[in-house]
């Protein structure tokens, strides 16, 4: 039987992360040529475990250097120490069974991971509910019942601690109409753009944009492919350009950078999306405004000038290059939401007649 087929042939096979299995694999793994090794890294389905295998084996090593999988009560005797609440033990048995996970089969994965996810101690869930999410094909992607009950322990969870990690893995992993049915408790722990962009793989989902801001609606949008108008986009970016004026805060700078806008990271983002949505001429007309803006700023670099004094000048400067025709307005606008966050302010603007200039 031809070796590439023998291991796909393995990998859809309900034995594929079986002791058995693995051993059977190994053994032949360690009978191949260089020639045949490369071919079967590069063609055939393996898992982890037995692509380390083949890795080990074309560095030329031995198969007492490749790593094996120990079958013996070690790992058993520290998720015994962790279960009986073994004072002094507690600490050391997690750490040895992250350190020996790797190293032991599937079957023994899933029991230690089960057992975290229910663990106490939040690094432990965390470190569970993460190793679950990143090797997700590998713990439930090769069957329905499998996926059903890593998801059901982990909407337990969810029930008992709402932590950001387990909101992250729900939007990941679960069903649209569990995520759907979760939505405005997982929005509180991690956003409502996360869970928009979830939701809206499904081209009948409509996003809620009373719950996004603008750059989040744009960056949603953009990454969802859904089509948006020049006039919407232009509107956008004109929003990102008169927030970064009115809040007059200069971004990091480093020596090779050139003064622009779009180092400011709402303008950066708003112009990547922009691009996503096929808008390029917006971008251009963006570049050719900022560029005129530096060019006849260009006296000042000769000047001794601070980057923030700078920037200063820039945004002073700014409405007379960008189409901006509302930035007085919404200067007012973010002045007045200001105050409503802090009204003990509102009296000394009425006391002493601050304004907006």
């Amino acid at each position: 039987m031809d070796v590439i087929q023998f291991f796909n042939d393995v990998a859809d096979s309900e034995e594929a992360m079986s002791r058995i299995t693995h051993k059977l694999c190994r053994n032949i793994i360690q009978g191949l040529d260089e020639a045949t090794l490369r071919e079967l890294r590069s063609r055939a389905s393996l898992d982890w475990y037995l692509r380390k295998l083949v890795g080990a084996r074309l560095e030329k090593q031995g198969p007492s250097d490749a790593t094996p999988i120990q079958y013996n009560k070690s790992w058993r005797a520290y998720l015994k120490d962790i279960q009986q609440r073994k004072l002094g033990r507690i600490s050391l048995a997690r750490k040895k069974l992250r350190e020996a996970f790797p190293h032991i089969e599937w079957q023994a994965q899933c029991k230690i991971l089960s057992f975290f996810l229910q663990d106490s101690s939040k690094d432990a869930r965390t470190w569970a509910l993460q190793t679950l999410m990143y090797q997700w094909e590998m713990f439930a992607g090769r069957a329905e019942r499998l996926r059903s009950q890593w998801v059901a322990m982990v909407l337990d969870l969810w029930e008992k601690y709402k932590e950001r990690d387990v909101a992250l893995f729900i939007i990941s992993h679960a069903d649209e109409a569990c995520v759907l049915r979760l939505d405005q408790e997982l929005a509180k722990v991690v956003g409502y753009q996360r869970v928009a962009l979830r939701l809206g793989a499904n081209p009948h989902y409509e996003l809620d944009t009373s719950r996004l801001s603008t750059l989040e609606w744009l960056y949603a949008m953009a990454k969802l492919q859904r089509p948006v108008t020049r006039e919407a986009c232009e509107a956008a970016l004109a929003e990102m350009l008169m927030e970064t004026i009115a809040s007059n805060s200069c971004p990091p700078m480093r020596e090779v950078d050139t003064f622009s806008f779009a180092l400011d990271d709402g303008v950066s983002l708003a112009l990547w999306c922009l691009g996503e949505l096929k808008h390029p001429d917006l971008i251009m007309d963006f570049a050719f405004c900022d560029r005129r803006l530096q060019t006849d700023l260009s006296y000042l670099r000769n000047l001794s000038i601070s980057p923030e004094k700078y920037w200063e000048v820039m945004c002073r400067a700014a409405p007379s290059y960008f189409s901006l025709p509302r930035i007085r307005e919404y200067k007012l606008e973010r002045f007045e939401e200001f105050l409503k966050r802090y009204p003990i302010f509102r009296d000394l603007v009425e006391k002493y007649g601050f304004g907006i200039a």
